[in-house]
């Protein structure tokens, strides 16, 4: 599913929807597997995904490297994603969560 993409990432212009991904049990194969391959040929340079799972969200940095991408920053549940570049910013993926799951 596609999540919102955080206010701090939007306004930099750094990631759009399409690139900005909430990987849940129903579109996790595709969000793992095809929608890399899509863009890569379109050249987009890096993306992030947010894994959905029981224990919480999981944050997963790609940067595409020779028609490829290698991850290059990851994060566990219950920890924030710290990045530096493309810019400096903490995500707090607690709150992400709450955001993108339906209420109980």
């Amino acid at each position: 599913m596609a999540a919102p993409v955080p206010e701090v990432f939007a306004r930099a212009g750094l990631w759009t929807e399409e690139e900005f991904l909430a990987t849940s049990p129903g579109n996790a194969a595709v969000d793992r597997a095809v929608k890399p391959q899509l863009y890569a040929h379109a050249g987009v340079p890096c993306y992030l995904r947010i894994e959905l799972g029981e224990d919480g969200p999981r944050a997963l940095v790609y940067q595409l490297t020779r028609h490829r991408y290698a991850e290059v920053a990851g994060v566990d549940p219950g920890q924030p994603l710290v990045l530096t570049e493309p810019i400096a910013v903490t995500l707090d993926l607690a709150a992400l969560a709450a955001t993108t799951r339906p209420p109980g």
